[in-house]
């Protein structure tokens, strides 16, 4: 197959639109910005799928130990 193409406004679409459906817009852009680098440099979608399944488990720790849920 080759490797991923990298298209600078594919990223930018599809991370406005993680940011969008995640509530906190800016944080979830930014993430789905790291998100979308993380599975264009590895050419894994399973490196960008384990990298928002730690986020997610950091922010739950983290809601846990605070009581912050609204995150």
């Amino acid at each position: 197959d080759g490797p991923l193409p990298f298209s600078v406004m594919a990223i930018f679409f599809s991370s406005l639109a993680f940011g969008a459906l995640h509530g906190a817009w800016l944080a979830g852009t930014v993430a789905g910005i790291i998100y979308a680098l993380v599975r264009w440099r590895t050419q894994s979608i399973a490196n960008a799928i384990y990298s928002h399944a730690f986020t997610n488990a950091l922010i739950f720790v983290y809601a846990g130990l605070t009581g912050e849920w609204h995150l």
